[in-house]
């Protein structure tokens, strides 16, 4: 019997599989800080970009505590309004994937369509609500609107992350150009203010977004939503992850709201189309195999976090999904 076989990629075949991410592969892409200040009113609410595949069950935490000097991230009892929240893929999604999370009452997601996107946990609540009745009126996080807040992606745990992206938020750290502050101590009662991490300090997002737009008040800060900004024409972004992130890193590529309006829709609708993946080992040619008999196929993939295998049984033209259940026959 003649067995072909090729490999697709960007499809998930193992639902409980998880992605190892690193710096760099995970981009926030915009920001409103203008929460209605109650569970019925507009939420607090950021995207993200993913710059490598992912699988169904890939979990990434978001949160707005601060960085301190002592290379962890706050305290919860130091900042009060801040928390975690725990996004999980309900689906494999390729690079380009831009994601909408509103993150202080609702937690939900939402793809560039406006279609449900994963699920949104929410794993440390902010201390500011954590005795009040059973109900909708518990927040997570909270982004600071005058004072400006931080937005960390990580993987792991609060106590261990690996961090993924950063960005400073309408914060200004006195320089008048970064929100980014120089020390921030583990003792120090504040929700607005963060060091910029080392490991983010260069192959990861690290940006700052400081504005000042009030004639009247040169001081105050006024970067209450930003995004990143729709590319001319169509509206595509295409490259390899480091181009595509040194452009989302770049605060000139972006565009705010100072007038104290929102974005809507929030999302630009950019499409992304990341490329640089590849196959650095290619399985070896094994055309024909008699029945009954064994043979193994091997590749190795950059920038994927899943293959995929089908089985063609008339010579390639068409193809059927090989399960994942350990030996195929």
């Amino acid at each position: 019997m003649l067995l072909s076989l090729i490999i697709l990629t960007g499809i998930n075949y193992n639902a409980a599989a998880q992605c190892t991410l690193g710096k760099g592969d995970v981009i926030i892409t915009g920001y409103d800080l203008q929460d209605g200040g109650t569970p019925s009113g507009q939420d607090d609410q950021f995207s993200f970009l993913l710059l490598r595949q992912i699988p169904a069950g890939t979990e990434i935490f978001f949160t707005d505590f601060g960085w301190t000097s002592a290379n962890a991230f706050q305290p919860e009892n130091q900042a009060t309004t801040d928390g975690v929240i725990k996004w999980t893929s309900d689906k494999s999604y390729p690079a380009g994937t831009e994601i909408h999370i509103f993150c202080k009452y609702q937690l939900v997601a939402f793809d560039k369509t406006n279609a449900p996107a994963g699920t949104v946990t929410g794993i440390v609540e902010s201390v500011a609500t954590r005795g009040n009745p059973v109900g909708p009126n518990h927040q997570y996080m909270s982004l600071g609107l005058f004072s400006g807040d931080q937005i960390f992606a990580f993987t792991g745990s609060v106590a261990a992350p690996t961090l993924l992206a950063g960005i400073s938020m309408n914060h200004d750290n006195g320089s008048g150009t970064s929100g980014w502050d120089a020390t921030l101590t583990a003792s120090t009662f504040a929700a607005d203010r963060s060091v910029l991490p080392p490991a983010l300090s260069s192959g990861a997002q690290n940006l700052s977004i400081v504005s000042h737009d009030d004639a009247g008040d040169p001081t105050f800060n006024t970067g209450f939503t930003a995004r990143y900004k729709k590319t001319i024409g169509p509206g595509i972004t295409a490259g390899i992850p480091t181009v595509i992130l040194a452009q989302l890193n770049n605060v000139a590529n972006w565009e705010l709201k100072t007038d104290g309006t929102s974005f809507s829709p929030f999302l630009t609708g950019e499409t992304f189309t990341v490329s640089g993946t590849s196959f650095t080992v290619n399985p070896v040619d094994k055309l024909s195999q008699c029945a009954g008999t064994g043979t193994s196929f091997t590749a190795t993939a950059a920038n994927f976090c899943s293959l995929k295998w089908q089985l063609s049984t008339d010579g390639g033209t068409n193809y059927a999904d090989i399960t994942d259940a350990g030996v195929y026959s």
